[in-house]
């Protein structure tokens, strides 16, 4: 198929009108053009406006990541930094019980079920973001000699 610049980008918005999404390999052979090309058209079809490109598992109908990027970038990147609070807090009961992985998991299903069972808002979300960041900020100062020190090994 031999397009050019418009015809191409025209192509490229029935194929998502038509698909939902695209991928930039099958469009690249389609129109027989380098995946370079289709990526700038691509840049250049989100700077006018006329599509928005998400990021992977963004793009399915009522997924949990789509229904955040429909929401804004402060929820999409809230998703992203919760977890690095959540993965600290499970690390220090991992350790805080003597290694026991079922407490870990216990405390990651039941922070799953509850977010479900109250279906918790996005803003809420956030609140519970900045709560766990403080909670681990003072779990951190608290027990510095847990997450900072070394252990000495005994020399044989």
């Amino acid at each position: 198929m031999s397009l050019e610049g418009e015809d191409r980008k025209a192509y490229i918005l029935s194929m998502l009108d038509s698909m939902g999404k695209v991928k930039v390999t099958l469009l690249s052979e389609e129109l027989q053009v380098t995946p370079e090309t289709i990526r700038r058209y691509l840049e250049e079809l989100e700077k006018e406006k006329r599509i928005k490109r998400v990021f992977p598992l963004s793009f399915i109908k009522d997924y949990y990541q789509s229904n955040l990027v429909a929401s804004g970038w402060l929820f999409t990147v809230n998703y992203a930094v919760s977890i690095i609070p959540f993965v600290i807090l499970m690390n220090w009961l991992y350790y805080k019980t003597g290694r026991n992985i079922l407490v870990a998991i216990a405390f990651h299903i039941t922070a799953n079920l509850f977010n479900e069972i109250f279906m918790t808002d996005p803003h809420s979300k956030v609140i519970q973001t900045l709560l766990l960041t403080g909670l681990v900020i003072f779990l951190l100062i608290k027990e510095r000699n847990l997450f900072f020190n070394q252990p000495v090994s005994p020399t044989a």
